[in-house]
């Protein structure tokens, strides 16, 4: 997993590696986690006290699952120890701060979502252009920082190869009102 967070006003990238934890133990994962939620408050915090809006993005590469052995060190928690992959669950997110409010959803729906997964937790790939089609996340994620820009009109110009769809569907996908 790559947590990549982007500010849109010129303050940059920051890209961690480091997420797949294939070590067998909990504490690990709740180390890298932690640290993970430690720079993302930070960019949050940062974002507020600078006035600048800020788009973070997560992506997974799948999850783990389970080796039914508990971690019992300090980090571990008393938790079960994670062990191999399992790409059908893979996800990618993304979180939006504006510093003059809670960014406005364009549907008006409060839990606007882009795709989902189905009750066995494996994602249904006909729930969006981008959920089984590692290429079009990059275009979704595209899509919706030019919306936050109010820019996203541009997107079938910039993109003319771009695989999300027609006007219509790109509108659909773009989730909230800019905040620029």
């Amino acid at each position: 997993m790559k947590l990549v967070i982007d500010g849109y006003a010129g303050a940059g990238t920051i890209s961690m590696g480091g997420y797949d934890y294939h070590d067998g133990s909990r504490a690990t994962g709740e180390t890298r986690n932690f640290n993970a939620g430690q720079m993302i408050g930070a960019v949050l915090e940062y974002a507020s006290r600078k006035g600048t809006p800020v788009m973070i993005q997560i992506m997974s590469d799948g999850s783990l699952a389970s080796n039914s052995m508990v971690d019992t060190s300090t980090a571990g928690r008393n938790k079960l120890g994670w062990q191999g992959d399992n790409s059908s669950v893979a996800a990618t997110l993304f979180l939006v701060f504006s510093p003059k409010g809670r960014p406005v959803l364009r549907n008006g729906v409060a839990g606007q979502q882009i795709g989902y997964f189905s009750s066995d937790g494996s994602v249904v790939s006909s729930s969006s252009p981008a959920a089984n089609s590692i290429n079009q996340i990059p275009e979704l994620i595209m899509l919706n920082y030019m919306g936050l820009a109010g820019t996203d009109a541009q997107f079938p110009t910039l993109f003319p190869m771009q695989g999300l769809g027609p006007a219509a569907s790109l509108a659909a996908m773009t989730v909230f009102q800019p905040i620029i």
